[in-house]
């Protein structure tokens, strides 16, 4: 753990004292430890103290071969240089490649009963790797730097819908029918035009009209095939929301098919935390907070809740940086608030719960 001096005007709220601060009298006027906020800031301007040594956490290091200054090695870094990453990538992206020809089969002339048990292998090789893995999250969030299409996107909501399945204590056979809902859900997105599908900007009111025909073409694809009626309706239905706000069709509440409620969790959380052609993803936490925010009026509130709590907890041991630019690592996850949980930082510990103004930037 180091410390820096730092003038006043560059002070920010969130950042940790190292040393008590004096004022030229010798009067002690802050505590070490102390969290600089807003009341600090001014009370150090009326002493007129003009600076402050500052605790300054570093992650863990490497040395870099082109470098004698050491490099920050970040937990994401750690990750994708593991073998066990490396791994799971290849076996994803050869997934991903064979669910695209599945797909071109719909397109072209549906699935037989056999070729729908066969993307079912697909799905259930997936989810039998992954399900396994007790770092599964640490792979997938790793993956979000690479941008979406509608095949990985489709392989991603699979396996999230299928270990919210698990969080909800669903049966074994129900949550092989979450799978294959959560990757056919979005299939109907190939009759879409790829200059609106792709477009990297907001789309127009017209153009946002033809894209919500993805979920009423996607149905029609498969509503002759011999599959489970349940993702034939995920396809049509994981836009409806249960305020009735969704679309195609508008419907509340218990009208909306039950696995389509799991899909549509896990569509928002994976588009919103992988790469798209317009943005970068989003922090997880960032997501979070916008599900608590307005979620329980949206989804299925024993869904949200249980995916949020869940979700929250596999991020316990990450690393993170706050939006003071601080590094620290998540200790504690907070019940009430869970994108505000308890942050280390060397010695010191934040509870972003009670620091309102800072929040986490990303994980890292």
């Amino acid at each position: 753990m180091a410390k820096k001096r730092v003038k006043l005007d560059k002070l920010r709220v969130g950042m940790i004292v190292a040393d008590d601060v004096y004022t030229e009298r010798d009067q002690l006027i802050i505590h070490k430890k102390s969290i600089i906020n807003e009341r600090l800031i001014a009370k150090l301007k009326i002493h007129g103290v003009p600076a402050v040594s500052i605790i300054e956490f570093e992650p863990s290091y490497k040395e870099d071969s082109l470098s004698s200054e050491p490099r920050v090695l970040t937990q994401s870094e750690k990750i994708k240089s593991s073998q066990e990453y490396k791994e799971y990538k290849k076996k994803f992206s050869k997934k991903t490649n064979k669910l695209q020809n599945a797909f071109k089969d719909v397109m072209n002339k549906g699935l037989s009963k056999e070729e729908a048990e066969d993307v079912m292998k697909i799905t259930q090789e997936i989810l039998n790797e992954s399900l396994e893995m007790s770092n599964i999250f640490d792979m997938l969030h790793n993956m979000r730097e690479v941008s979406d299409t509608v095949y990985s996107h489709s392989m991603n909501v699979s396996l999230l819908s299928a270990i919210l399945g698990k969080w909800l204590r669903f049966s074994k056979k129900e949550i092989e029918i979450l799978a294959m809902a959560g990757m056919f859900h979005d299939i109907g997105k190939l009759l879409v035009p790829e200059n609106i599908l792709l477009k990297p900007y907001k789309l127009t009111s017209k153009e946002f009209h033809v894209m919500k025909t993805h979920t009423y073409k996607g149905y029609q694809l498969l509503k002759d095939m011999d599959i489970n009626s349940h993702i034939k309706y995920a396809a049509l239905m994981h836009h409806e929301r249960c305020d009735g706000s969704g679309y195609p069709i508008g419907v509340k509440g218990n009208k909306i098919d039950k696995y389509a409620k799991v899909v549509a969790i896990a569509d928002v959380y994976d588009a919103m935390t992988s790469s798209r052609v317009y943005r970068d993803p989003i922090c997880p936490f960032v997501v979070i907070h916008n599900f608590e925010q307005c979620g329980y009026l949206l989804y299925e509130v024993e869904y949200i809740m249980t995916f949020l709590k869940n979700i929250a907890n596999t991020y316990i041991h990450s690393q993170v940086r706050l939006s003071n630019g601080m590094i620290g690592e998540i200790i504690m996850i907070n019940n009430s608030s869970l994108s505000k949980p308890v942050v280390k930082m060397g010695d010191s510990y934040i509870d972003l719960s009670k620091e309102k103004q800072i929040q986490i930037e990303a994980v890292i």
